[in-house]
């Protein structure tokens, strides 16, 4: 985390919003909650401002807290689960994610800002991983990222665009 000691701007990507947000007394997600929490304090502590566009929120948002939840629970990712996870159990995971998600938006280094990526620059991207479809180790790659194809989504495209015209270095 050194590397990161003299960044005053950078920007989280969903899942790091998600890690953050699941990070839950007795129930988290396991490994990458833990992770992402001490960077969050590690970047405020040094005074660093997160800057998220709000597309990411949306994406979330927009997925549903509730899907999200539900594939955790399914994958057995969060922490101290029990057995059999009733609808009561489930729902209050759900609203202690959403209130955290609601708190992190009103923190003083926690900054959310309209940005819409230039096309040109969502072509570029595509174009870029477009060549890349038969890197080594390619379906390793996509098993390990459960996906069929090695071209990102919208987002993650648009997530990279904001990160090279804000110049404002990303968190994966």
């Amino acid at each position: 985390m050194n590397q990161l000691k003299d960044i005053d701007t950078i920007t989280y990507d969903t899942m790091l919003i998600i890690y953050q947000c699941f990070n839950i007394k007795h129930h988290q997600l396991i490994e990458y909650a833990n992770k992402t929490q001490r960077l969050t304090e590690f970047l405020v502590k040094n005074n660093a401002e997160i800057v998220v566009p709000e597309f990411i929120i949306n994406e979330i948002k927009n997925k549903g807290i509730r899907k999200i939840t539900n594939e955790f629970i399914k994958s057995k990712q969060l922490a101290n689960l029990p057995k059999n996870p009733d609808q009561a159990f489930i729902l209050g995971i759900e609203f202690k994610v959403k209130m955290k998600l609601s708190r992190l938006q009103t923190k003083e280094w926690f900054t959310v800002i309209i940005y819409q990526p230039p096309e040109k620059y969502i072509d570029q991207i595509y174009e870029f991983f477009k060549e890349l479809k038969h890197p080594p180790n390619v379906n390793e790659f996509l098993k390990l990222k459960n996906r069929r194809d090695t071209i990102p989504s919208f987002e993650d495209m648009a997530i990279i665009a904001f990160s090279k015209e804000m110049k404002i270095p990303n968190i994966k």
